[in-house]
This record gives structure tokens, sequence and C-alpha cells, in this order.
């Protein structure tokens, strides 16, 4: 009788963790439907490293929901932009190959979704979008006559809004506290833990900007 009592509280275990881990792996974010195309907008970013800033007026964007856990095709115009260097001097900047002398065009970039780590206090949303390049780890390089040329690289992340909720509008919070990026720890839907890092020349960077994004049908991220 203990024997079978042992063999049945084993058996409860073994179904609670079976049912912990499966609860677990069903809370990797998803977005939806696949093949619909998104558009974004945002007013001033600024980027920063060591003592040196690019602000840019506003930007657009374009990409496609090309899986439940991926943004891919995307790309992003900085426009109005200029840079601040440590000794004060200004300057228009421009990437390579851009136009115009205050555009910034980035490489093409792909996103994957997320869980924050830990959830952030007092924000509906837990769930990140990690951004980086699709081919190689270069976001663009920067030319200016008040710096040398700049390349930024690595991976960002940003507070995806709104969540568990169907609609044609969203937005992509890239924050920064105290010269640090909000979200510096995310599970990533495909698996593995990221610390994202944007790297502007040799020096840790930071990308503060908040992007309006319209979809061309209703999205649900959950």
């Amino acid at each position: 009788m203990k024997i079978a009592r042992l063999a049945s509280l084993m058996l409860v275990a073994i179904l609670a963790v079976g049912l912990a881990v499966s609860s677990v792996a069903s809370a990797a974010p998803l977005i939806g439907p696949v093949g619909t195309t998104l558009t974004g907008t945002s007013g001033t970013g600024k980027l920063t490293a060591a003592g040196e800033t690019v602000t840019c007026a506003k930007d657009t964007s374009t990409g496609t929901i090309t899986s439940s856990t991926l943004i891919g095709g995307i790309r992003v115009h900085f426009l109005e932009c200029t840079a601040k260097n440590a000794a004060g001097a200004t300057c228009p900047v421009m990437s390579i190959g851009a136009p115009l002398s205050n555009l910034l065009l980035t490489n093409v970039l792909h996103g994957v979704l997320g869980l924050i780590l830990p959830k952030p206090a007092g924000s509906g949303s837990d769930i990140a979008l990690v951004l980086l390049p699709v081919s190689g780890s270069s976001f663009l390089n920067i030319l200016g006559t008040c710096f040398t040329n700049i390349s930024v690289s690595g991976q960002i992340a940003g507070l995806v809004e709104p969540v568990n909720i169907s609609s044609t509008t969203g937005r992509l919070v890239f924050g920064v506290t105290g010269g640090v990026q909000n979200i510096t720890d995310v599970d990533l839907s495909t698996g593995g833990l990221i610390k994202p890092k944007l790297s502007v020349g040799t020096e840790l960077g930071t990308e503060e900007t908040t992007e309006e994004i319209t979809f061309s049908a209703p999205v649900e991220v959950m």
C-alpha cells in the first residue's frame, strides 16, 4: 500500500513538472498574421556613446511579418541627422551610400520576439523585439566632418506595445535610463537568452526613440 501511495505521489509530481514546463514553453511570444506588412515613423531619436551624440529629427521604417516570431526585411531611414562630438563641435551626418548629407540608412535588419527579463515595472507588456542585422553585425556606418567614420553594430531591443489585442497600430519603445538601455536581457521565442548590446565604434552605445507602427491588417502580439 505504501509503495502504491508513493508511486501515486511521484506520478502527481511528474505531471506537475510536465505542466510547468509546458506552461513556460507556451509563454514564448508570437505575432500574426504572417505576411502582414508594416510601416513606422518616429519623432526625435538620439544615439549616444562616449560623450558623442547623433540626433535625428525623425525616421521612417518598413518590414514584413515573416513568421510567428520574426519581422523581416526591416529598413530604417533616419532623417535630418546631426552629430555633436565630445568637444562640442556639430556637423551633419550621413551613412555610406546615402544620397543626402543628413540621412542615415540602415542595412537590412530583422526583429525577433522575446520575453523581457525581468518584466518591466509599471508596464502592461513584457515582450521585446530584438533588432539585429540580417547579415554580419553592422547596422550602418556614419560619416561626418566632426568625427571619423563610426560603425554602429550589435543588437538592440525595444518594448512592444500593445499586447494581447488585435490592432492595426502598435508601438516600439527604445528607452534609456541613467545612460543604460532599459532592456538588457531577453529570452528569445526562437530559443536562448540574449543580452542586446549596441556598439558605436569601440564604445557601448544607447538609442532612445519611440517608433509608431501601422500594420496593413490587424495584428496581435501575444
